[in-house]
């Protein structure tokens, strides 16, 4: 099942630019994109995974074409794809009719900056459900589902994919985030959120 739906933060006296869908109004607008299915690993040819000692994860992938042509990191008009992994071993080692949900999250996925402001976000991505532990960590984008990451433009990469502020015109400092203006680009459990200073 899919679902879309604008979440462009506007004021709630204004229309939603993003109508009809995939179009916009003006400038910018934001969609998100909702993919939802059920996947029952009980029946073929699905449940021959479950207990299959060479099998233990299956992962499922989803692509699209293409990234934004603005992009001026190094992916502009690569491929999209991104994938979950399930662990079956340890799902079924709690019940044979174990389930499991994705996470929750608190805030859309939307994110504008502005020049010279400091930036942290954070998804308040959670589990409320079997209440599984939720961890993030830095990877190439992929632009084929073989895993071929994508292009960037250098000093770009997966652990500095935007600009920041660093002294000497770096992007690639080590991040300070209680700095005054913060500096460099910092993710992770450590900081709860990732965040950087721009322009």
């Amino acid at each position: 099942m899919r679902s879309t739906r604008d979440i462009t933060p506007v004021c709630s006296t204004l229309p939603k630019p993003c109508s009809p869908q995939n179009t916009t109004i003006g400038l910018m607008g934001v969609e998100e994109h909702t993919y939802d299915t059920v996947v029952d690993f009980s029946v073929a040819p699905l449940s021959n995974f479950v207990g299959n000692a060479s099998c233990g994860e299956v992962s499922f992938l989803i692509g699209q074409c293409c990234r934004n042509g603005s992009i001026s990191t190094g992916p502009a008009t690569q491929d999209f794809w991104t994938s979950c992994t399930i662990n079956l071993t340890n799902l079924y080692a709690v019940s044979p009719t174990a389930t499991n949900n994705s996470p929750k999250y608190g805030n859309n996925p939307i994110i504008f900056t502005c020049c010279n402001r400091p930036y942290r976000y954070n998804q308040e991505s959670i589990d409320s459900l079997e209440h599984d532990s939720v961890s993030y960590s830095l990877v190439p984008g992929l632009r084929e589902n073989t895993g071929v990451p994508v292009l960037y433009s250098s000093p770009f990469s997966e652990k500095y994919p935007v600009s920041s502020f660093c002294f000497g015109g770096r992007i690639d400092c080590k991040p300070n985030p209680n700095a005054n203006p913060p500096q460099g680009f910092f993710y992770g459990y450590k900081y709860r959120r990732f965040g950087f200073y721009s322009c």
